[in-house]
């Protein structure tokens, strides 16, 4: 029967050395001998420091109290020590984990705000754990990681996927906008400010149409900076004459400015 070793059970191992062993044989101390083999499952293995050595998730070396990389037959030890209990943890069935990896699939839509998809994924996570440890008492072994790479999975592509809609969608409004409004109405329409509906929205709105005497004139002749207080003056009056308003400034001579 197969299953993974519980590594609760138990403590440490001790060791009885070889020559030790010999050394009883010979003088005939059949005391010591059967203190310590009466009734007891022996294990003849190797416990060089670089001969068959495993990591493991405890201590199990006695004689060794920090070192978690153990000989191979202290392995071998708590197999018999969790076979003489309740035995090896068994392992869910793959169908059980199946079920489960794909009802984590579903937290996609959670991916859709990235703080309900942080939220979901930081309560899945625990939620799985503590569930591990549960069903570790009942001497069930659910390999967890499956299922929390794909949720984490499923989170992060939602969340990138919508981020890329958006990035593709004000693309869109500047490439389909950006010729026709002001820098400033077109950044409103980009952070979704301006959202008309079907039939459109009434607002309050100053236009103001000015043709600035020798405005070409004076563009070619001055700097580019002292141009833009030209035409700021004719703009503030326009602000104060509306209390809200879309602004949108059209000077055919900024165009001569600008390419100066």
């Amino acid at each position: 029967m197969g299953g993974v070793i519980d590594f609760s059970y138990g403590g440490a191992f001790e060791y009885l050395p070889m020559h030790q062993l010999l050394k009883w044989f010979e003088a005939g101390d059949e005391g010591k001998l059967k203190y310590h083999f009466s009734n007891r499952v022996v294990l003849l293995g190797s416990v060089l420091p670089f001969i068959d050595r495993h990591h493991v998730a405890v201590d199990l070396a006695a004689w060794e109290p920090v070192n978690r990389y153990v000989p191979g037959v202290l392995l071998d030890a708590q197999v018999i020590h969790n076979l003489l209990h309740d035995g090896l943890l068994q392992v869910a069935s793959p169908l059980h984990i199946m079920v489960l990896t794909g009802f984590t699939s579903l937290l996609w839509w959670t991916g859709r705000r990235p703080i309900p998809g942080v939220v979901s994924l930081a309560g899945f996570s625990p939620l799985c754990l503590g569930y591990s440890f549960y069903v570790l008492q009942q001497g069930k072994y659910w390999p967890m990681a499956v299922p929390v790479v794909v949720a984490a999975s499923a989170i992060i592509t939602r969340m990138v996927f919508e981020a890329f809609l958006v990035y593709m969608e004000k693309r869109l409004l500047r490439s389909s906008f950006g010729r026709y409004v002001s820098p400033n109405v077109l950044n409103a329409i980009v952070a979704g400010d301006i959202r008309p509906g079907p039939g459109g929205i009434r607002q309050r709105v100053c236009i103001l149409i000015s043709d600035i005497r020798s405005f070409t004139t004076r563009c070619e002749a001055s700097p580019r900076k002292s141009t833009a207080g030209l035409y700021s003056l004719p703009r503030k009056r326009a602000a104060r004459g509306c209390q809200s308003f879309h602004r949108t400034f059209v000077v055919s001579a900024n165009r001569c400015s600008d390419h100066r």
